[in-house]
């Protein structure tokens, strides 16, 4: 019994390359063997791929974005069984699962919150991503809610590079003129190192003075701040298992309590997140925040 993961370029970005071994767990511990392959991007070059599954008789399909969209599934894929993975399905044909990007927003806030801030920032990117949209609505969903402001000159949205160096000296620079800013959310680790760089600069010290709170908890990055980096770790793991597993129930080869007890054993290692309920068509998964030292304790 086989299943194709189907992949933009996910098996080529470290992190979101657990989303390859999530779904192998899931699918090993199910009795199938899963078969990928990244297309980075190119659809004739995905849809040869998919006839070769074909030829091995898959019995269904991962369709895996890098990064949190709303995607079309194409024709080659549309009388398959298909769970979309890190995306959301246009046409709502086809289930899928992604992160809870609004309460992503939400739990950074109460975390700034619970350190005692009361003028925050928000830097992040721009363009039209779910996750920059859904994260900063949540962002300030929260901040009103607990009262906390958020003004708009705190709001910056930058690309990566230089455009991050010059934000990230815009930001500091307007925290330093206004004297009442305690917290910063940031759309991921790489746009917080620039923060970091420019706190140094401004003389304030991170997780005494302002407190950071970013979203990713990238391996390769969060431990290496000093301070360590607070993030919100997203759930490529969980989302590749938890794909399986409602793959699985679409086919009907494994009792759902069986797949129930599974989706539970997950979360009870401690170390990654809880499962949606595989009844859901259009699941979002809770991320953790991962507590470390750059929130003032």
């Amino acid at each position: 019994m086989i299943f194709g993961l189907v992949s933009d370029v996910v098996s080529t970005t470290p992190y979101a390359g657990e989303i390859i071994l999530g779904a192998q767990d899931a699918a090993r511990d199910c009795g199938y063997v899963l078969l990928s392959t990244d297309s980075s991007n190119n659809q004739e070059l995905e849809e040869r791929e998919v006839r070769t599954m074909r030829s091995y008789q898959a019995d269904g399909f991962l369709y895996a974005k890098m990064s949190d969209c709303v995607t079309t599934i194409p024709p080659y894929l549309r009388d398959e069984k298909v769970v979309v993975v890190d995306a959301r399905d246009r046409d709502g044909r086809y289930p899928s699962i992604s992160p809870d990007e609004v309460q992503i927003g939400v739990d950074a806030v109460r975390r700034l919150a619970q350190a005692g801030c009361s003028t925050i920032g928000y830097f992040g990117t721009p363009g039209t991503l779910v996750a920059q949209g859904e994260r900063l609505a949540g962002v300030k969903k929260e901040a009103h809610r607990r009262g906390l402001s958020l003004p708009d000159e705190l709001i910056i949205n930058v690309d990566e590079g230089d455009d991050a160096l010059r934000g990230s000296r815009v930001m500091f620079d307007r925290i330093a003129r206004r004297g009442d800013v305690d917290g910063i959310v940031c759309f991921n680790d790489i746009r917080a190192s620039y923060l970091y760089r420019e706190a140094e600069r401004h003389g304030y010290r991170i997780g005494r003075d302002i407190s950071i709170v970013s979203v990713d908890n990238n391996k390769f990055l969060a431990n290496t701040f000093v301070p360590s980096l607070t993030s919100i770790a997203l759930p490529h793991y969980e989302m590749g298992y938890w794909s399986v597993l409602k793959l699985v129930d679409l086919l009907g080869t494994v009792d759902r309590s069986d797949l129930r007890k599974m989706s539970a054993a997950v979360a009870r290692t401690g170390q990654r997140a809880i499962l949606p309920s595989i009844d859901e068509e259009d699941a979002r998964i809770h991320c953790q925040l991962v507590n470390k030292n750059s929130v003032v304790r």
